[in-house]
């Protein structure tokens, strides 16, 4: 599958990390490290893309997360929007991003408040992202996520069943706080031009927890 060739619907300056392609549908199976089982299936729509007079796109996406017998892992969909300067840099709202995860698991919408993400498609090995925060909630019960230790390791060329990408690859640090919930893991992402993340490791503990591949 060449999805890298058929993910993008717009020439920029650089290819954006991120598909731009409406009615592309981008197949993720993530896995436990320890056996190999299906935790979930992520199915990632781009139901579509708008076009602004300055170059400028905003590309719309929904999420269906199943288990592998095809029953909902979370109960609702998960819906993100994204904005693609003239320039291929992909910025989005890590606040709405995180209450739009949180209601997908409850089932309830959540309200969300947070940082901006910008992710320039001239990244390269050594340069560092800032941290990023969101808070989110209904009424008086509220969450915290903090991403820190972002930064660039390498450029990397990996195979994965999709296909074989030429990606950067990021680590971060996450932090989730909130009533009777405390998680901190830190995390290996691959994203490739055209296309986005083709790859995603979850450690725990020091240990890989989990695989996501774009098959």
């Amino acid at each position: 599958m060449l999805l890298a060739a058929v993910c993008t619907a717009v020439l920029t300056a650089a290819e954006p990390y991120v598909c731009t392609r409406p009615g592309t549908t981008l197949h993720y199976v993530r896995r436990y490290a320890e056996n190999g089982r299906v935790k979930w299936v992520h199915d990632l729509k781009v139901s579509r893309v708008e076009h602004s007079a300055d170059g400028s796109l905003r590309v719309f996406t929904s999420s269906t997360f199943t288990k592998e017998n095809g029953r909902p892992y979370y109960r609702n969909t998960v819906r993100e929007q994204a904005t693609v300067s003239a320039d291929g840099t992909v910025t989005s709202d890590f606040g709405d991003a995180a209450a739009a995860f949180a209601s997908a698991v409850a089932g309830i919408t959540m309200k969300g408040s947070g940082s901006t993400t910008a992710m320039a498609p001239d990244l390269k090995p050594g340069d560092a992202l800032p941290d990023l925060q969101a808070t989110f909630g209904l009424g008086p019960v509220r969450y915290n996520v903090r991403v820190t230790e972002r930064k660039v390791l390498r450029r990397e060329t990996i195979t994965v069943p999709a296909g074989t990408f030429d990606c950067i690859v990021i680590s971060e640090s996450k932090s989730e706080d909130g009533p009777a919930h405390h998680r901190l893991v830190t995390t290996l992402s691959w994203y490739a031009p055209g296309t986005g993340y083709v790859r995603h490791d979850t450690f725990a503990g020091g240990s890989l927890e989990t695989t996501e591949q774009l098959e």
